[in-house]
């Protein structure tokens, strides 16, 4: 039914756009204009009148009149609020029908959406598509550029070069904010121990081979490689290797275990797994390690006396026994192991010495890596040229 006052019933000479009744989840649930929504309220406490009569019981209707005041009529009373002669009062008094609902149940006590409210969300609407090209253009992340290649990988036995059946390959990417990242391959090896695999050409990656049997490798930055097969792994059969230290009976003071890299495959004899290194008389432990010893470097080694009794590692005895302590890893690869046979105090006096603390902090940089060498050289300890 058209509002009081309204002669016609086409919405383009009321100056709205048509509501529509519909589900768009851009819409308001709550129609900006309506007597329940507190607005009449919030105009009286700016000093707008407000005025109640009542009204006949059950009448329920929404009415805009010509005149310079906006009247809702609902629930036995009415409720009129005279608005100030601007361009939104004029809007608000002009003769309108409201579009009756088609599809939709009203709840009790609901009024029509005002068409005001279809106005400000054509707004809104129209700024969503510049609004998702801005957030697409802030979002984090970048997009990479790199090709994929076919290569061939083999797996062997270290020791005995015969191809590894089953083995498992893993090749990582690593990446961060990225938005089309390569995907990452898991393939197993066939009974000539090779396998082709898609291997893109993007920055960091890591590879993990494994197989029962073998000791795994990984995640390593790239292949063993050969002359014959730069994508070429080599596993060792388990057990993981024993190192063994031997000291000089009685000795305490600073110990460097050396790792040098060797270009062979078996230490000492195909299948040992337990080797011992002796300590020169002033606490230098030179190894020649293949990459059996090399991959296991990271594993505390065995620390005895030449006649056999165990030297406890720090975290195994108490602060005043002695003990062998770990100063610091250095070299390329951590291949330098700067250690202590001594108590807990001999090792703060040395770390004082080579790395003084700043306002009770310890700065490690540089400077304290030179007085670290120069305290081992004065202790006749020279590590081998690379």
């Amino acid at each position: 039914m058209p509002p009081e006052g309204g002669t016609s019933n086409s919405p383009s000479e009321t100056g709205f756009e048509q509501a529509s009744w519909g589900l768009d989840l851009l819409e308001s649930e709550t129609p900006l204009w309506r007597a329940r929504n507190g607005v009449p309220a919030r105009l009286e406490r700016a000093g707008y009148p407000r005025v109640q009569s009542p009204t006949p019981a059950g009448t329920r209707r929404l009415r805009v009149s010509g005149g310079r005041g906006g009247e809702a009529i609902r629930d036995g009373f009415e409720t009129r609020v005279d608005l100030p002669r601007t361009r939104m009062s004029a809007i608000l008094t002009r003769p309108a029908n409201l579009v009756k609902p088609q599809a939709h149940v009203r709840a009790q006590g609901d009024l029509p959406m005002h068409p005001l409210t279809r106005v400000r969300n054509h707004r809104l609407r129209a700024l969503c598509i510049p609004a998702l090209g801005a957030a697409l253009l802030v979002l984090p992340g970048c997009l990479a550029f790199y090709t994929s290649e076919t290569v061939t990988v083999t797996v062997l036995d270290a020791e005995s070069s015969a191809p590894i059946q089953g083995a498992k390959v893993d090749l990582d990417y690593y990446y961060m904010m990225c938005l089309n990242p390569p995907r990452d391959v898991s393939v197993e090896t066939g009974s000539d121990g090779r396998v082709e695999i898609e291997e893109a050409t993007f920055g960091e990656k890591g590879w993990k081979v494994s197989a029962p049997g073998y000791i795994t490798t990984g995640p390593a930055p790239a292949p063993d490689g050969s002359p014959g097969n730069p994508h070429e792994f080599r596993l060792y059969r388990e057990p993981e290797p024993e190192i063994v230290v031997v000291i000089p009976t009685g000795y305490a003071g600073p110990v460097l275990i050396d790792f040098i890299p060797s270009d062979t495959w078996i230490q000492d004899a195909p299948g040992s797994r337990r080797f011992r290194f002796e300590s020169s008389a002033n606490g230098y432990v030179p190894i020649i390690a293949s990459p059996l010893i090399y991959r296991a470097q990271w594993k505390n080694p065995r620390v005895e006396y030449r006649d056999g009794t165990l030297i406890a590692h720090a975290g195994d005895a108490h602060d005043h026994e002695l003990a062998f302590r770990t100063v610091s890893l250095l070299g390329i690869n951590g291949d330098q192991w700067f250690c202590l046979i001594g108590t807990s105090a001999d090792e703060q006096a040395l770390l004082d010495r080579v790395a003084p603390r700043t306002n009770g902090t310890r700065h490690w940089n540089q400077a304290a890596e030179e007085r670290l060498f120069r305290e081992y050289r004065r202790a006749g300890i020279v590590p081998a040229a690379r």
